[in-house]
């Protein structure tokens, strides 16, 4: 490590740095293109779902960096989750911005993002491609149900 990062901070930095360009990059891959809504929600889905598999050590970062609530980085995690749920309220806007409130709207991108860490974990946990694909579909299925859930 001392080799090549003068401390374990250097090193953090440039890792979570990665994490957060990955995530940027497959955010805008499949979020800038001209299809529906449903499929660019489906696809930043599957993509995630897939990285698991492909890009492990990526994810595992991720998923070591959402849980570290009182670590030194934590605000750094928010930050890039909080880029994350605009980037997903923005594309639901499309769809359901005339239907749902922007708090309605905000809820159901944090629970499609949430989901991503649930795909991660399949991924990890030995599911199939074919699981990952529906969850993938069900995921931006229910982040597109026009109504409201009733209290």
């Amino acid at each position: 490590m001392h080799a090549y990062f003068r401390t374990r901070s250097d090193l953090v930095d440039i890792v979570l740095k990665e994490v957060d360009e990955h995530l940027t990059t497959i955010t805008d891959a499949c979020f800038l293109s001209g299809t529906s809504v449903y499929e660019r929600l489906f696809r930043l889905a599957l993509r995630f779902g897939q990285d698991a598999r492909d890009r492990a050590d990526l994810i595992l970062v991720w998923l070591d960096w959402s849980t570290g609530v009182r670590s030194p980085v934590w605000d750094r995690y928010l930050f890039r989750l909080d880029k994350l749920h605009r980037s997903v309220e923005a594309v639901l806007h499309e769809d359901l911005g005339k239907t749902l409130s922007a708090q309605d709207i905000s809820i159901r991108a944090k629970l499609y993002v949430g989901g991503g860490h649930t795909l991660a974990l399949m991924q990890f946990a030995g599911a199939t491609d074919e699981e990952i694909t529906r969850t993938s579909e069900d995921l931006a299925r229910q982040a597109l149900l026009k109504g409201r859930s009733h209290r």
